[in-house]
């Protein structure tokens, strides 16, 4: 199977895989999106002009705040409730999206080849499918409930603190960002071929699971049960230790991303109250800035979250549509005489009324038609009697009660099994 290599690929796929009211819908959502990262940046606007315009002043009443706090609260309220709006529209796409994925994604295994089948487990196949399809719906939530507020909400951030602070201040604040995005970049590309390597092992783990409960008669029989858990002690010990080493080596990132954003918390505190002592700024801008320097940060605190999840997520949709391109089996697939309609009688195997039977007055196959295209598959089945082993080496027959048998082209498969139908278990009609 050939996997969407990256996450432009596997965007790609994604995307073709909506129909043109979910992509709608999602362009509803970015524009739900920038509103509400509109209206987040009000609130520490609104604080400023509180602290400069009202309560600085000699006397202070309550009905000259209340105007200012109503407007803070209609915000807020006005901002939570596009965000429910946004979470019910991206969980209503991406319930159709695992809808439509999960009959796309059985319908191949159904026609899968029966060697697939052969060389992976079926609790493997089981256990991968869920997880690839959970990893596809949530890369498409992880993107607009996430990753890209997150995005939206920075970018309106950087605008207000660019407008609160001067440009020689704002500038050097903004380095929090780089800083911690190459550190959260650097924190997944050195721990993601340990998650690849836990997520295969866990598929692993899951499929021998389901095989070892299919033969539990087996295992009962051969007095193999301490062996087997004795197995799976080792396995579950190795998932462990790696574990264990990604979650050390993320404690370490995790060390580095909170002093790099104390420090320029401290810096954007220290220089802006500054600023304020010497008349450069007013004490309401420290405040605004402050706050949406919180606002600017807190994203950059669920990075690598939003990140590494993306990342693993990634892998999964990419399995799971590496598992959508798989190939048919052969009798999947459409014939030339089939595709352009009527079969080329010149090319086939006829059976017509035939009528036969070992004994005389029992009949085996009655009044049997049948035509067999060139490159056509057939299976034969049916209870020990019925005729099929009649049916198969009826060519061999000198003498029959009734009917006709013509034979026109030839097979490729087998050619020492003699029998108009010996070859067809390998090969087709050529």
């Amino acid at each position: 199977m050939q996997q969407p290599k990256s996450l432009k690929d596997v965007l790609k796929r994604l995307y073709a895989l909506l129909d043109w009211k979910q992509k709608r819908n999602f362009v509803i959502i970015i524009l739900i999106m920038m509103l509400a990262a509109g209206l987040s940046q009000l609130t520490p606007k609104a604080i400023g002009w509180l602290t400069d315009d009202i309560l600085l002043q000699s006397s202070l009443s309550f009905s000259a705040i209340l105007p200012l706090l109503l407007f803070i609260l209609t915000v807020n309220v006005v901002n939570e409730l596009i965000k429910i709006w946004r979470r019910i529209i991206v969980e209503d796409t991406a319930t159709k999206t695992e809808k439509k994925a999960r009959g796309l994604a059985i319908l191949s295994l159904l026609r899968a080849p029966l060697s697939y089948f052969k060389t992976n487990m079926t609790g493997n196949i089981h256990g991968r499918l869920n997880r690839c399809l959970e990893g596809t719906v949530k890369l498409e939530k992880l993107i607009f409930m996430d990753f890209a507020p997150a995005i939206f909400n920075s970018l309106a951030a950087v605008v207000v603190i660019f407008t609160t602070l001067p440009f020689v201040l704002a500038l050097p604040m903004l380095l929090v960002v780089p800083i911690g995005t190459a550190i959260v970049l650097r924190q997944i590309k050195t721990q993601k071929g340990i998650r690849v390597e836990l997520l295969e092992t866990k598929a692993s783990m899951d499929g021998t699971v389901v095989e070892l409960l299919n033969g539990i008669e087996v295992i009962r029989i051969t007095d193999s049960v301490d062996r087997e858990k004795a197995r799976f002690d080792g396995r579950s010990e190795f998932l462990r230790a790696k574990e264990m080493k990604h979650h050390i080596q993320m404690a370490k990132y995790d060390s580095l991303k909170f002093i790099n954003e104390a420090f320029f918390t401290v810096l954007m505190i220290g220089v802006s109250s500054l600023l304020a002592v010497v008349g450069r700024i007013t004490v309401g801008s420290v405040l605004t800035a402050y706050l949406c320097f919180n606002q600017l940060i807190k994203p950059l605190e669920e990075l690598h979250r939003i990140l590494d999840e993306l990342s693993e997520c990634t892998i999964l949709a990419g399995d799971f549509f590496a598992m959508l391109d798989l190939p048919s089996d052969f009798s999947y697939r459409m014939l030339p005489e089939a595709a352009s309609g009527a079969p080329d009688a010149s090319n086939m195997v006829q059976l017509k009324d035939v009528c036969f039977g070992y004994e005389e007055g029992e009949l085996l196959l009655r009044h049997l038609n049948l035509e067999i295209p060139k490159g056509f598959f057939l299976g034969i089945a049916g209870p020990s009697g019925c005729g099929k082993s009649s049916l198969k080496n009826c060519d061999e027959i000198i003498v029959m009660d009734h009917g006709q048998i013509s034979q026109r082209g030839s097979f490729d498969g087998l050619l020492s099994q003699p029998g108009i139908f010996g070859d067809m278990y390998y090969g087709r009609l050529k």
